[in-house]
């Protein structure tokens, strides 16, 4: 698998795989990811256990761009806060891919609560805005875990509202309706007056007419419909080929369209071109401006279809390297760059 390859799941989100920055004046070489998380704020260590995504591959690292991911940052500097990114895994709740027992919820009265499986880390009962755009103050517990009873706030920033993947619902017979379910919420599909929604347990999704249950699925993921549908004495009954014939039930998820926007990695330089450090990998909707000694590296163009490429393998630097002729022609540059493998 070659350094740097990105890749889109079925809700939108953006993964790299791991590559290097090769330093040609010293010789350093620059893991990206690097080992602290401080190296990639808005990513993971991998998908989580039991998770498959549709392409990437193991130990990829998800940079977000779904636009329904939130992202969590501190006003204090500690690397046991539980920050980075956060995906939806139902309506109103999301979770930390890096910190996987940790989650963040947005509730009907506009609070929101950081929870760590034990108690509560930051909360906030109100709200400037109905978006999950928040700054939500350490509760005693968080002070005491993480700043040593100093106050401080996370800082919520919700990605910007991207699109959601659908539902193809198969019936193998009778009158249930089939067809394209667009999606409504994370974690609910729509068509008419049917619905695929989280069962009233919370631990399968069910198929409705919006009068009673047609078909259930047990387990597996919220946001995630896919799957085989059992139906129930009321679905039998109502839409069966005939008064209580059974009937399959199937749904395949359509896959999300990501927000536009760019994979990219930070390289700094020190006053003689050489490399001293590296951030990243990072997703935003626009590339950053070079600043300084500071530069932004693209490694792909994100969108509808497949991520363009820019890098397809280690990114070798070199001050006052002027060719460009390994830079893709969207991302022509005199700097300092070339992309091996292209």
């Amino acid at each position: 698998m070659p350094q740097f390859s990105t890749f889109h799941d079925y809700r939108g989100d953006l993964w790299v795989t791991a590559g290097n920055v090769i330093c040609l004046k010293s010789g350093a070489v620059f893991p990206l990811p690097g080992n602290r998380f401080a190296d990639a704020p808005q990513g993971s260590r991998g998908a989580p256990a039991g998770w498959v995504p549709f392409n990437p591959p193991a130990g990829a690292t998800c940079l977000g761009g779904s636009g329904n991911n939130l992202v969590l940052t501190a006003t204090i500097t500690n690397p046991a806060l539980p920050l980075g990114l956060y995906r939806p895994e139902e309506d109103g709740s999301w979770v930390s891919l890096l910190f996987p027992a940790v989650s963040i919820s947005l509730d009907g009265d506009g609070s929101m609560r950081l929870f760590d499986g034990t108690d509560y880390i930051a909360t906030v009962d109100s709200r400037v805005s109905h978006l999950p755009n928040a700054t939500i103050p350490a509760t005693a517990y968080g002070k005491t875990l993480f700043s040593g009873g100093a106050a401080f706030d996370i800082i919520s920033t919700w990605e910007g509202g991207g699109n959601l993947c659908g539902a193809v619902v198969m019936v193998s017979s009778g009158t249930a309706t089939a067809g394209v379910y667009a999606g409504t919420l994370v974690d609910t599909w729509t068509s008419g007056g049917w619905s695929i929604e989280p069962s009233l347990t919370g631990d399968g999704l069910d198929l409705s007419d919006g009068t009673d249950v047609v078909a259930a699925r047990d387990g597996g993921s919220l946001v995630d419909p896919t799957g085989y549908y059992l139906t129930t004495s009321y679905g039998r009954t109502t839409y069966g080929a005939t008064a209580g014939d059974d009937f399959q039930v199937s749904v395949a998820v359509i896959p999300a369209v990501p927000m536009a926007g760019y994979a990219w990695c930070q390289v700094t330089e020190d006053s003689g071109g050489s490399v001293v450090s590296v951030a990243g990998p990072f997703f935003s909707t626009t590339l950053p401006s070079q600043s300084g000694l500071v530069w932004p590296v693209p490694i792909a163009r994100t969108g509808a279809g497949d991520p363009v490429q820019y890098v397809d393998g280690p990114i070798l630097w070199r001050a006052n390297f002027a060719a460009t002729s390994h830079v893709h022609p969207d991302y022509q540059t005199a700097r300092v760059i070339a992309i091996a493998g292209l």
